[in-house]
């Protein structure tokens, strides 16, 4: 089943981010037209740089940003100029904001985990757009508070806290682009019979 609710707000804090980052413009040519930041890669490495500076300046965890730094500085030349184009490329994301994984994997639902277990993992969905680009979506949901203790203390149908959550991603030559993480923490049943109630 498609949560078409979950993917329209997926769109919508996708579309912001994007507007948050900078103007994209369509063109006419096959190379997207860069904003400043990313016109060549030695502006796109000052920019990083200079985000790590001020993310580490606020008490902000650097180290997805040092790695991104680190394997686009990887790369050569001309991969680099290429990741330039994909991060302009107005079609790319329309074309993830388009794409429509499945949010609602076999196993992520909400039965009861295995004896002390908490969290169940959804299929690793990966959908490329070309050789250098995909698209990666997962899902996960955790049972808060599930214990082996807990289990065998509750009646059989009682009510739980689950955390719903399905991360969407776009990578580049191995490099995470940008990563968008939607949750949702509700109560349910434990044999998953019945939703009771949204909680956050």
């Amino acid at each position: 089943m498609r949560n078409a609710v979950a993917r329209h707000g997926i769109v919508a804090v996708l579309t912001m981010a994007a507007i948050a980052a900078g103007p994209v413009s369509a063109v006419a040519d096959t190379t997207p037209a860069r904003i400043e930041t990313t016109q060549t890669p030695d502006a796109y490495v000052n920019y990083l740089t200079s985000e790590i500076s001020k993310n580490a300046a606020a008490g902000k965890d650097t180290a997805d940003d040092r790695r991104t730094l680190e394997q686009y500085k990887s790369l050569t030349r001309t991969d680099q100029n290429k990741y330039l184009d994909y991060l302009n490329d107005p079609k790319l994301w329309q074309s993830f904001f388009d794409s429509q994984e499945e949010i609602d994997s076999p196993k992520a639902t909400t039965s009861a985990p295995a004896e002390g277990a908490t969290a169940r993992e959804g299929t690793e969905t990966v959908t490329k757009y070309n050789k250098d680009v995909s698209f990666i979506s997962d899902s996960t949901v955790e049972r808060e508070g599930s214990t082996a203790q807990k289990v065998a203390q509750v009646a059989p149908d009682a009510s739980w806290t689950d955390k719903a959550t399905y991360t969407k991603k776009v990578k580049a030559f191995g490099i995470t682009v940008t990563k968008l993480t939607v949750w949702v923490r509700y109560q349910a049943t434990r044999s998953g019979a019945s939703l009771r109630k949204t909680v956050s």
